[in-house]
């Protein structure tokens, strides 16, 4: 559950307060920008519940690629 955040100044004074729509909203923008990078986490994954979940090593220079179950 996410709450209303109030932001302080330096003298103790309430600056802003910043909306749980305005935090939800920020949260999904978040969400969805970590997917749609260029340099996903998920790239190098292969399979699913069908093929075990196997992930696919990415080979260094010079190397063998080699498959492990997880």
């Amino acid at each position: 559950m996410i709450h209303e955040v109030k932001v302080f100044d330096s003298s103790g004074n309430l600056k802003k307060v910043i909306s749980t729509k305005s935090l939800a909203q920020r949260s999904n923008a978040r969400f969805n920008e970590m997917f749609k990078s260029s340099g996903s986490h998920l790239r190098n994954y292969k399979g699913g519940a069908k093929t075990g979940g196997v992930k696919k090593k990415v080979a260094s220079s010079g190397t063998k690629t080699r498959k492990t179950k997880n």
